[in-house]
C-alpha cells in the first residue's frame, strides 16, 4: 500500500496537474517577493538617510533650491552614457569638462560606495528611449492595484448597509412578519439529482427528512447512474411515503430537474445537489419569501462542509467572503446573478414560464436567475437558508468544477448580452452583468499582470541590490510595497467584515486568507482563461463527474451547530 503524503493539507498528486508548477511558483514568490521588497525600501532609506540623499534635497534640486549646491549632474559612462545621475559632489573624483555643457564627467572609477544610484524614488526621472514603457507599466500596476482594492470596499459597504438597514429583512421585503399561515398551507417539492451519488444520497435525503415547518415532497432523479444510487434509494426509503424515486436515462443535472419539475406537484420547487446537507429550518426559511407573489426565486447560504484540508479552506473562504458577501450587497438593487444549484427555492409557474431549467448551457443555475429576472420576477438572497455542501477536496477535481462555472459563465454571459446596459432590467444590466464582465472575465485576464510585476520588479530590485549595483528608475520598491499592502491589508479588513456578517460564527483565519490569495486566486485566473480559450477554439466543456467522498459532515456535528444550540 502505497503511503499517501500531503503539505499543508494539499496532496501530492497536485503535481501531477501540468500547470500547477506555476501556481506553486506565484505562491512561493508571492510571499518572497514581499519581503524582499520590504527589505529593499529600508535598505534604500537607510543608505538615503546616511548619505543625506532625502526628498527634500531632490527637490531643491529640480527647482533649485538652497540644497542644489550639494549635487553636481553628471554623465553616466556606458550602458546609460545618455542618462543623468546626481551625486553629492563629496564623493566623487571629477575631472573637468567643457565649461559650456556645464556637466562634469566621472572619472576613471567611483569610489566604493553601496550603491551606485539612489532608488528611483530620490533620483532624477530616466531619461531613456524606454523610459515611457516602464511609466505606463508602472500606472497599469497602480491601477489595477486600485480597482482590485476599491471594489471590496464597496461590497463591503453595501453589504454591511443592507444587513444594517434591515432591507434584506422578511418584513422589509414582504411586508409581513409572520408567514406560518401562508407556510402551513403550502405544497413544497424538493429535487434531487443524482448521478453515481451512491456515497452521498441516503444522508442527503434524511437530512432533508428532518426539515420542520413545512410539507414537502422529495423526488430523487436518478440520472442514469452507474452505481447503486437507485438501489440505495429504493431500499433506504421505501417506506416513506414523501419520498419518489424516478430514474431516466443520462441525460444531464438540467435535464434531470427538467423532469422533477414535471412530475413534480408542489407550486414552490426547491433544488439541490445530492452532496448537499440542509439544516432543519433551510426548507422554511427558503420557502416562506414566497408569500411575495413578485419573488421567483431564493437563493441559500451555502457552506462548505468538509474543511479538513488546504483546497477546502480556500473553498470554504471563498464562499464566505465573496460569493455569499457579494449576494448581501447586490440582491438589494435587483443585482442577484445566481441562485446556487446547492441551495436555491424556485417559484414553479416562473420557471416554467421561461423554459425551465436551460439545457443550452453548463451553469444551468445563473442561466434560470438571469432569465427571471429578464422577465420581472425578483430574486433575494436569505443568509439563514443555511446548507452544508461538500466541496471538492483535491486539486485536480477542484480546477475540473471551477473550469465548468466559468466557462458556463461565460456562456451565460453570452447569451444575455443583450441585457447589458437595459433599462429593462436595471439591477442586471447596469450592476449584475458588467460587474461580471469586468471583474470575473476581465480582471482575471489583466490581474496576474499584478503579481508578475511584483516578481520581476522584486527579482530585479534585488539582483541589484546583491550585486551594489544601480537600480533601475522605474523600479520603485516603496510604491510597489504601498500598493501591495495596501491591497492586502483592504482585502483582509474586509474579509474580516464578511465573516461577521455571517448568520453562523466564523473564524476568520488571516494565514489562510493570504495563501488563499498568493495560490488559490491565481489557479481561478487560470480557470478563466481556459474557458476563454475553450471558447474561442470552440472546444466543448463536458460535466465532469466529481468523486464523493462522504465526509460532508451534518450540521450537529459542525461545531458551528453546537455553539448555537448551546445559546438557545
Amino acid at each position: 500500500m502505497k503511503k499517501k503524503f500531503s503539505f499543508f493539507g494539499v496532496s501530492a498528486e497536485i503535481l501531477l496537474y501540468r500547470n500547477v508548477y506555476v501556481i506553486i511558483l506565484l505562491m512561493i514568490s508571492g510571499f518572497l517577493i514581499f519581503f524582499c521588497l520590504l527589505f529593499a525600501l529600508v535598505a534604500n532609506r537607510i543608505y538615503a538617510k546616511e548619505q543625506d540623499f532625502t526628498p527634500a534635497s531632490v527637490r531643491d534640486l529640480r527647482g533649485g533650491g538652497h540644497h542644489a549646491h550639494r549635487f553636481e549632474a553628471v554623465t553616466l559612462p556606458s550602458p546609460l552614457e545618455a542618462s543623468q545621475v546626481l551625486y553629492p559632489a563629496k564623493h566623487t573624483h571629477l575631472a573637468s569638462a567643457p565649461a559650456a555643457s556645464g556637466l562634469k564627467t566621472i572619472d576613471a572609477g567611483l569610489p566604493s560606495m553601496p550603491f551606485r544610484l539612489v532608488q528611483a524614488g530620490f533620483s532624477p526621472s530616466f531619461s531613456g528611449g524606454g523610459s515611457w514603457i516602464w511609466n505606463v507599466l508602472e500606472l497599469v500596476f497602480i491601477s489595477l492595484t486600485a480597482i482590485a482594492t476599491v471594489r471590496p470596499l464597496i461590497v463591503s459597504a453595501l453589504a454591511v448597509y443592507c444587513q444594517h438597514s434591515g432591507r434584506l429583512f422578511f418584513p422589509a421585503v414582504t411586508g409581513r412578519t409572520d408567514p406560518a399561515d401562508f407556510t402551513a398551507s403550502l405544497a413544497v417539492s424538493v429535487l434531487v439529482p443524482a448521478y453515481n451519488e451512491a456515497k452521498v444520497i441516503e444522508a442527503t435525503v434524511r437530512r432533508l427528512l428532518e426539515s420542520r415547518g413545512v410539507a414537502f415532497e422529495i423526488l430523487v432523479i436518478d440520472d442514469g447512474s452507474q452505481d447503486e444510487t437507485a438501489d440505495i434509494v429504493r431500499r433506504a426509503f421505501a417506506h416513506e411515503p414523501r419520498v419518489r424515486l424516478i430514474e431516466q436515462a443520462n441525460g444531464g443535472k438540467a435535464s434531470a430537474l427538467n423532469h422533477g419539475l414535471h412530475l413534480s406537484s408542489g407550486e414552490i420547487v426547491i433544488a439541490l445537489d445530492a452532496d448537499t446537507h440542509f439544516e432543519a429550518e433551510t426548507v422554511l426559511s427558503l420557502v416562506k419569501w414566497f408569500i411575495d407573489p413578485g419573488i421567483g426565486a431564493v437563493a441559500g447560504n451555502t457552506k462548505v462542509g468538509n474543511c479538513h484540508n488546504a483546497i477546502t479552506r480556500w473553498q470554504d473562504i471563498e464562499y464566505v467572503t465573496v460569493q455569499n458577501h457579494e449576494r448581501v450587497a447586490f440582491s438589494s438593487f435587483g443585482a442577484m446573478m445566481v441562485v446556487p444549484g446547492a441551495a436555491g427555492a424556485w417559484r414553479r409557474s416562473a420557471l416554467l414560464q421561461v423554459g425551465g431549467f436551460p439545457l443550452d448551457t453548463l451553469a444551468e443555475d445563473q442561466d434560470a436567475t438571469i432569465a427571471l429576472q429578464a422577465h420581472g420576477w425578483k430574486v433575494i438572497y436569505d443568509a439563514e437558508a443555511v446548507a452544508w455542501t461538500e466541496a471538492p477536496d483535491r486539486f485536480r477535481d477542484l480546477m475540473k468544477q471551477r473550469l465548468r462555472w466559468s466557462y458556463g459563465t461565460v456562456q451565460c454571459l453570452l447569451k444575455h448580452r443583450n441585457l447589458c446596459f437595459s433599462s429593462k432590467v436595471p439591477g442586471i444590466g447596469w450592476i449584475g452583468l458588467p460587474q461580471v464582465w469586468f471583474f470575473q472575465i476581465g480582471f482575471a485576464i489583466v490581474a496576474p499582470l499584478i503579481d508578475l510585476m511584483m516578481i520581476v520588479t522584486g527579482g530585479a530590485t534585488m539582483f541589484w541590490l546583491i550585486r551594489r549595483e544601480m537600480l533601475l528608475p522605474w523600479m520603485q520598491p516603496d510604491k510597489m510595497l504601498f500598493c501591495f499592502s495596501s491591497m492586502l491589508l483592504i482585502e483582509l479588513i474586509c474579509g474580516s467584515i464578511a465573516c461577521r456578517l455571517e448568520q453562523r460564527p466564523h473564524r476568520f483565519n488571516s494565514f489562510s486568507f493570504l495563501t488563499q490569495r498568493f495560490a488559490y486566486r491565481q489557479s481561478m485566473y487560470l480557470v478563466v482563461l481556459k474557458s476563454l480559450h475553450a471558447h474561442v477554439l470552440a472546444r466543448q466543456v463536458g460535466w465532469g463527474k466529481l468523486p464523493r467522498s462522504g465526509l460532508c459532515i451534518s450540521p450537529e456535528q459542525h461545531p458551528v451547530s453546537t455553539i448555537i444550540k448551546e445559546e438557545q
